[in-house]
């Protein structure tokens, strides 16, 4: 395990901050590990901010991968000659060591896999006034390769992605429009999508 930004959430240490707050900035800041830590907290109090916590990593742009191993997470990359500023990074599960990156043009939003077909969803929505053709849309790529298998135009902005069986959801935050796709496997994976 990677613990090079390991970050301990405890209110006794957070100077009045909520677990929330922390957690956000953590992830913000990069963080490689979050601990949780309430010595005096019960265990149903301890799983509920837990719950919540888990909620906001997904939400940042984190995913897990269990039957591959891995691990998706979007992140902001900082400095002046960056042309597109946020990355999909892949982690192994258990070393938290990067395996491979992709450019990706704009904010991301939501992440939802279909372990049957590879396919991982990534939803962009305009971020900061920053105009992008990617926004209000949602990205498939296959995830043996980290190849381009399409995109999807939304009516809206893209908030939450859902995979259930087949489908896959696509909640929207300006509207009351849901958007259902069904998703199928390829014959074979596209190649990889070369990054920049």
């Amino acid at each position: 395990m990677n613990l090079s930004f390991h970050v301990l959430t405890d209110a006794a240490l957070s100077r009045g901050r909520s677990h929330n707050e922390v957690v956000r900035a953590a992830i913000a800041g990069g963080a490689t590990v979050i601990q949780l830590r309430e010595k005096n907290a019960s265990t149903r109090a301890l799983i509920e901010i837990g719950r919540e916590l888990r909620e906001l990593a997904h939400a940042a742009g984190v995913l897990l991968d269990e039957p591959a191993q891995r691990v998706y997470a979007t992140t902001e990359q900082v400095g002046p000659a960056t042309r597109t500023p946020f990355v999909l990074q892949v982690r192994d599960a258990l070393s938290l060591n990067l395996l491979a990156s992709l450019n990706v043009s704009t904010h991301v939003t939501a992440l939802a896999l279909n372990t049957n077909t590879h396919h991982l969803f990534i939803s962009y929505l305009n971020f900061a006034g920053l105009s992008n053709a990617a926004d209000n849309s949602v990205d498939v790529i296959d995830t043996r390769t980290l190849g381009r298998v399409g995109s999807l135009k939304v009516s809206a902005e893209p908030i939450a992605l859902a995979v259930l069986g087949d489908r896959v959801y696509v909640a929207n935050s300006t509207d009351i429009n849901l958007t259902i796709v069904r998703d199928c496997a390829l014959p074979a994976p596209p190649p990889a999508t070369v990054t920049p």
